[in-house]
């Protein structure tokens, strides 16, 4: 990573000097260093552009998580059932994959409900 930008100050939480990890330092933990910097991706634009922003518009949040996620000590997500497993053992609202908007109170038992944070250990 080349590049980071500051998390802007009104959403910060407040954090003490020695508080470093498993702390919520701002609204989007998720993409935010223990330095208050982000993970900064540009878009150009395009169908992933335009569905960025109208989430933005409907929810006044511009952070979207794209298909490379994971959770920590687990590889990235590499297909659609990876992205699905990982949607419903992270217990993720949503989930949106190509034409397809997958609500996490709406889908049927799944086989392996297993914790993740039972198999991997966060920092």
């Amino acid at each position: 990573m080349l590049l980071v930008a500051p998390v802007h100050i009104d959403k910060l939480k407040p954090m003490t000097d020695d508080e470093k990890l498993n702390v919520v330092r701002n609204e989007t933990p998720a993409v935010t260093h223990v330095d208050h910097s982000d993970r900064v991706q540009s878009l150009t634009e395009g169908r992933y552009y335009r569905l960025v922003k109208e989430f933005e518009k409907q929810t006044s949040c511009l952070v979207v998580v794209n298909t490379l996620f994971n959770v920590h000590g687990e590889p990235i997500v590499c297909t659609t059932e990876d992205s699905y497993r990982c949607f419903i053992r992270t217990k993720m609202d949503i989930l949106v994959i190509e034409d397809f908007i997958l609500y996490n109170t709406n889908q049927l038992n799944f086989k392996d409900l297993k914790n993740w944070q039972d198999e991997f250990e966060l920092d």
